[in-house]
């Protein structure tokens, strides 16, 4: 196969394989190669090479850039999972297979469509894979931003287990948010401490959210919890931050297209808070949608 290897060299640890041993792994598999960093601004052109596949070595936020650029390309992709979370490859069953065993798998792997997710809001519009949501999770990404800017470099399991920690701590110092919304056109109205429209399984610091979320069924999983749930919240955080994967499942509901009356409260897009930079602040629509678009990934037959 003729490969396009997209690689975030910052992603991950000293543990994981460099450019030259993800070149060397792919290549023993018996494709051809051609490489390119995820940080070059020549990356868009790169992805118009004639190729078999795409495959992607980073995180969810590579992996995302990488979909953002290629979904009307019709290019299957393929994910070597090396950040931090990889809500994206955990959601499709790729951390379960060694790292170097997988390019020899891309030959006999099925595909799989994912969705893309459509927001649309006061301020312009916006592609997601993971989620969109508001309350304690946009708050509680920055804070773990910011927290991993001093935790050990390369220390991934670390860093999760901390950003859920300051997830938590977030929830303490969070008050729900008076939201008026409709899914399907159906009324949801509430206070919400969380509310997460899913594509993916996971958000955030590897939170599972939506177990039963399936990314390419063309509807969203809407998790809401409201300040009546709020110990359930901080008992599901609490599991998390033990690495219990018995955590009491979170209320949710499934549709198609969600509308929130927005009035300024800080919303957030896969790993970003949106929109990315600060705008003034009105009132409008906020519209999150899955509108047809998709990609393939390959996963394990």
């Amino acid at each position: 196969m003729r490969v396009m290897l997209v690689h975030n060299p910052d992603a991950g640890g000293n543990k994981l394989p460099d450019r030259k041993a993800l070149l060397a792994m792919i290549r023993a598999a018996g494709h051809t190669v051609h490489y390119c960093s995820s940080h070059d601004r020549r990356l868009p052109k790169a992805l118009k090479r004639p190729a078999d596949l795409v495959a992607i070595a980073g995180g969810d936020g590579t992996v995302a850039k990488v979909i953002k650029l290629t979904y009307r390309r019709r290019v299957p992709l393929a994910v070597l999972p090396t950040g931090t979370a990889n809500n994206i490859a955990t959601t499709l069953g790729l951390t379960k297979v060694p790292l170097e065993r997988e390019p020899s798998r891309w030959s006999s792997a099925q595909r799989i469509r994912i969705d893309i997710g459509r927001a649309a809001g006061p301020w312009g519009c916006a592609r997601f894979v993971e989620a969109f949501g508001l309350g304690v999770v946009p708050s509680g990404i920055r804070q773990a931003k910011a927290a991993a800017a001093s935790a050990p470099r390369g220390a991934a399991e670390y860093a999760v287990s901390n950003a859920v920690r300051v997830m938590r701590s977030a929830l303490c110092n969070c008050t729900s948010v008076p939201v008026r919304a409709t899914l399907d056109g159906r009324d949801i109205s509430g206070r919400y401490l969380l509310l997460e429209a899913m594509n993916m399984s996971f958000v955030g610091p590897n939170l599972n959210l939506a177990a039963r979320a399936d990314p390419g069924d063309g509807r969203l999983d809407i998790v809401l919890v409201t300040e009546r749930e709020r110990d359930l919240l901080d008992r599901y955080l609490a599991a998390e931050e033990r690495g219990d994967s018995r955590a009491a499942a979170l209320p949710a509901r499934r549709g198609r297209s969600l509308q929130i009356e927005w009035s300024g409260f800080a919303v957030h897009i896969d790993d970003r808070p949106w929109p990315t930079r600060r705008r003034r602040s009105h009132k409008g629509t906020i519209e999150i949608s899955l509108y047809g678009d998709g990609v393939e990934f390959l996963v394990p037959a």
